[in-house]
């Protein structure tokens, strides 16, 4: 109704007016289809390159951040480790890059690496194990938050070898944890499984090392400050 209105106001030719109703239709297309992405990816959409704040820390490259932003190294199936003590913006730039790859029209899974395990592990009581493996395996961009906040367990690191093996150079991996590579193997228990994880994830990889303060501190501490601010003027 808005565009007939317009059409008849402006006089607008029959086949601009018809054009118009159509990029309006692909546009409500992309738009539903991008909501979708969003909702299936499941992470916090509030977690974008825009909200981040890179004056916190300094010492983030940014450029290779923005750089990772184009999602180039989904195209050429790289891997992303992002790795830094907690509260340093790790999750946040995971979750904004997968904004991007979304926006960019690729298919993007977001999870908390013990929730990928837990998830593999009962698959197995309930007979879906393929069915959880091919949801972990298929996307484009597969976030692994929290990655080895403690050993994983014989059976948990050959289900997550197996996400590893089937993803290598099909589909890119970010990884965001508190070790540093040099720690990972040991999570594994075993050397050669560790070795062949590792080789394959590794091969392919960018690694943003983030030191410095904690932002979610900062903020914590910040709120504390307001709350005893308003206090002392209530008393």
């Amino acid at each position: 109704e808005v565009r007939n209105q317009q059409a008849v106001t402006e006089r607008t030719a029959y086949l601009d007016f018809l054009g118009q109703l159509i990029t309006d239709e692909l546009e409500r297309r992309q738009m539903r289809l991008l909501e979708r992405r969003l909702k299936k990816a499941a992470f916090d959409p509030l977690m974008t390159l825009v909200a981040f704040d890179f004056g916190f820390n300094p010492i983030i490259n940014q450029q290779q951040v923005m750089d990772l932003a184009t999602t180039r190294f989904i195209e050429r199936k790289e891997n992303v480790f992002l790795i830094g003590p907690a509260g340093v913006g790790k999750t946040h730039l995971a979750a904004a890059l997968a904004h991007q790859a979304c926006q960019k029209g690729f298919d993007v899974l977001f999870a908390k690496t013990p929730q990928v395990i837990r998830e593999l592990m009962a698959s197995k009581a309930d007979m879906t194990w393929a069915t959880r493996m091919e949801r972990f395996i298929t996307p484009d961009l597969l976030i692994l938050d929290d990655w080895g906040l403690k050993p994983f367990g014989r059976q948990a690191a050959d289900d997550l070898y197996e996400v590893i093996a089937e993803r290598y150079e099909k589909g890119s991996v970010i990884i965001t944890s508190n070790r540093s590579v040099k720690e990972w193997p040991e999570l594994f228990g075993d050397p050669l499984l560790a070795s062949a994880a590792l080789d394959r994830l590794v091969h392919h990889a960018q690694i943003i090392t983030i030191t410095g303060k904690s932002y979610r501190a900062h903020k914590t501490n910040i709120e504390r400050q307001k709350n005893n601010l308003k206090g002392s003027k209530k008393a």
